[in-house]
């Protein structure tokens, strides 16, 4: 009897671990917008809380419905997939980035497997769209004006992270206390500082580090995920480069290449009231040391 209840454990322990995730629903979009064709959502909903497969130790974190001391944080992935699956930049994901209460959602150019993400089981979306740049777009802007709109199809990966957060939130009945934003090639070397902890060291609405990573609070998501793609599809004169750069712009050059500060700090020209904004480059050390890196093939850059 011992043995046959030993039995019976053992096949209930792999039944669990083993299980996948329920409800999985795909459903391809209508026609796209003036960025690319139609898109695929991967809606997920991990109800079975059973482990996503990855070997680095996924299972022995808190649940998404779980929330810390960093609260409810929506984190969207955006860019190419790339190197996103190696196993360097899952490692940092799961280990250095994630905390409970965290939930992602990955807009991309290429399927994901998330069985072979780290974090998996925490992702609510996937949307994988093609990007195309108009040709347009690469011509410099009028005299008097300027900005990087050859970035445009890459600021446009934004919003389907916005719109699949919003869909969550009205469905599960919540919303999130912050959103950060970063890149699928992201390495995260040491622990990432939460939305709240990183905002309350910097003392302002919105942190940035150029156009990388960006986080506030859920009253300032449209800056962070809609507003870019605002921004970066029109040129912009002295007045508005001046407000963006918290400084007295007197001159604009015509080049693509250079602007009087990072063009993501356009998107305060977008909010109503006085919205408080700190941009950083990808660089600087505000983070410390070697906390996040930027992998390209098998190499990155420690920062």
């Amino acid at each position: 009897a011992a043995e046959m209840r030993c039995a019976l454990r053992a096949v209930a322990l792999w039944w669990f671990f083993h299980l996948p995730c329920r409800a999985l629903r795909c459903a391809q979009e209508g026609a796209g917008d003036d960025t690319g064709p139609s898109s695929a959502r991967l809606h997920l909903d991990y109800s079975s809380r059973a482990a996503d497969g990855w070997t680095g130790g996924a299972g022995s974190h808190a649940t998404s419905d779980a929330v810390g001391s960093a609260g409810r944080v929506a984190v969207c992935i955006a860019g190419q997939r790339r190197v996103f699956l190696d196993e360097d930049i899952q490692h940092g994901y799961l280990k250095n980035l994630h905390r409970p209460g965290y939930e992602y959602f990955i807009s991309t150019d290429a399927p994901v497997d998330l069985r072979r993400c780290s974090i998996g089981r925490y992702v609510r979306s996937v949307t994988v769209k093609e990007m195309y740049a108009d040709p347009s777009l690469k011509e410099p802007c009028p005299p008097g004006t300027h900005m990087h709109r050859h970035l445009l199809p890459m600021v446009s990966r934004f919003t389907a992270c916005y719109d699949e957060m919003l869909k969550n939130e009205q469905e599960r009945g919540f919303q999130y206390t912050h959103v950060l934003r970063v890149r699928p090639d992201h390495m995260f070397l040491q622990r990432f500082p939460s939305p709240a902890e990183l905002l309350q060291r910097i003392g302002t609405d919105i942190v940035q580090l150029d156009d990388h990573v960006a986080t506030a609070s859920r009253r300032f998501a449209v800056a962070v995920l809609l507003s870019p793609k605002r921004a970066y599809s029109v040129c912009h004169d002295l007045k508005e480069w001046s407000r963006a750069c918290n400084a007295t712009v007197s001159n604009l050059e015509r080049s693509n290449r250079k602007a009087p500060c990072c063009p993501m700090r356009m998107v305060i020209n977008y909010e109503k009231s006085n919205v408080t904004l700190a941009g950083f480059r990808f660089g600087h050390n505000v983070l410390g040391t070697c906390v996040l890196a930027l992998k390209k093939g098998a190499h990155h850059s420690c920062r």
